[in-house]
């Protein structure tokens, strides 16, 4: 029988644009805990683009993945600056009226 390789489930994957990736965030939140809220926000993070965020938070791109790995506790200023920056990023949408944007 031969073996296949199943990979990872990510649900930054079944983002059709940002706005998917915002409104699964704000249903996390609403009915998820503190935990799920810090996966969402990594599967937003990782829609969106680490760097990007990194650049954006002043937060480097070691932080940004310890921040959001589920493992730790992040720092509440941390998790403002990420929310923030992803706050950012709709309002550019919501600027060009285009209701989806690439990152480049």
């Amino acid at each position: 029988m031969k073996k296949e390789k199943i990979k990872d489930y990510k649900n930054s994957n079944y983002f059709d644009d940002l706005n998917d990736a915002y409104d699964y965030l704000k249903y996390i939140g609403r009915t998820g805990d503190a935990k799920d809220i810090v996966y969402a926000l990594n599967d937003v993070v990782k829609f969106i683009g680490v760097t990007k965020l990194s650049e954006v938070t002043g937060l480097n791109r070691n932080s940004l993945y310890k921040t959001l790995s589920g493992d730790t506790n992040p720092k509440f200023d941390s998790i403002i600056k990420i929310i923030r920056a992803i706050e950012a990023f709709m309002d550019d949408i919501n600027k060009k009226d285009s209701g989806k944007v690439e990152f480049v």
